[in-house]
Order: structure tokens, then C-alpha cells, then sequence
């Protein structure tokens, strides 16, 4: 078992990956984190590897296997679907989507068919939230997603 921290650009807070020879290890080091008092949580399993995201505002972390058989369907808004683009994407546009919901709360209020994704803010930004993808293992994507003091 091992976790690393990762670089993540302008964030605040602090973004571990984790892994682990199975998934109830990874969840269970994920769990036993020491986190800083008074700050907010977010964690996200996937098989072997997970994510841990600590910051004193809300945040929200995903990471998601690549899974070329996804379809537009189910993870798009029509206007999304309009963009060109392939299964690759839509699961980073979906991990996003994801990431966004637990920061707001409890990622299983949000139809990812009705959440615009944050993977395609301009430059990772929408009003006071901030978006960046993370550097995961081949085959995954991730994301952390955070709340910021500032509207711009």
C-alpha cells in the first residue's frame, strides 16, 4: 500500500492518490488519512487506486476507470453531446461531472445527463469553482474540484 501526493495547480488543499493490491485496502488507507481539523473531505475508489482531496472549502475528487463502452446517453446534456468527441473523453468529462456533485454534496442528487461538465470550463474556472484534471495511472482519470473565495 502507498499514497502519494499530488501536484495540483493553484488548489489550495491537498490531493493524495492511493494504492493498494485491492480495493478494500485502498479504501481503508484512503479512510485512515490524517486530515487537518475543521477541513472538508472527499474521497474516490476505483479498484486498485483512489483519491483523497483535503481543504479548509468545499471539494470534490473522482477518479474513473477509461471505459470505451460508455455512451453519450448516459453521462452527456444534449450539448455536450453535440461536441465531437468519443468514449475517452466522456469519461473525463463524466469524472469531472462527478467531482463537482460531492463538492456540492452528495454526488448521488446529480444526473450526470443534467451537469454540465466542468472538464470544459475555460481555463477550469466557473464563478467561484476551480476545476483541474490529476495526474492518475494509465486507464483512469481524475479530477478534484474546489470552492474559492473569488467570482472571477
Amino acid at each position: 500500500m502507498s499514497s502519494r501526493p499530488l501536484v495540483v495547480e493553484g488548489f489550495p488543499g491537498h490531493v493524495w492518490l492511493i494504492e493498494s493490491s485491492s480495493p478494500e485496502q485502498t479504501r481503508d488507507l484512503a479512510r485512515s488519512m490524517a486530515i487537518p481539523d475543521h477541513w472538508l473531505t472527499s474521497r474516490s475508489y476505483r479498484n486498485q487506486f483512489g483519491l483523497v482531496a483535503a481543504n479548509r472549502s468545499r471539494v470534490g475528487v473522482d477518479i474513473e476507470v477509461i471505459d470505451v463502452s460508455v455512451t453519450a446517453d448516459a453521462v452527456l446534456t444534449r450539448d455536450e453531446a453535440r461536441i465531437a468527441a468519443g468514449p475517452m473523453e466522456w469519461c473525463a468529462w463524466w469524472s469531472a461531472k462527478e467531482g463537482l456533485a460531492k463538492a456540492l454534496g452528495d454526488a448521488r442528487l446529480y444526473d450526470p445527463r443534467r451537469l454540465e461538465s466542468p472538464a470544459l470550463w475555460p481555463l477550469g474556472r466557473q464563478g467561484r469553482w476551480r476545476a483541474e484534471q490529476l495526474d492518475v495511472p494509465t486507464g483512469h482519470v481524475g479530477w478534484v474540484l474546489w470552492e474559492t473565495d473569488l467570482a472571477c
